[in-house]
């Protein structure tokens, strides 16, 4: 888990958007904290992977009905 969660960080912070919608797309869960209690999406600063998560969201919130 802390492996995925080092390799979802860095992903966020170089801007990799389609690695973060294809991890989101397969299930990872962003909500999962680091040892400091934070998650991905609290270091989420890039407006384009906020897209990302905001769009994932509303789809798996769509694939849920």
């Amino acid at each position: 888990m802390f492996i995925t969660n080092l390799i979802r960080l860095c992903l966020l912070k170089l801007g990799y958007t389609d690695a973060v919608r294809a991890l989101l797309a397969a299930g990872s869960d962003p909500t999962i904290p680091n040892s400091e209690g934070a998650t991905a999406f609290d270091y989420c600063t890039d407006k384009a992977i906020l897209g990302v998560y905001n769009e994932e969201l509303l789809q798996a919130a769509a694939n849920s009905k």
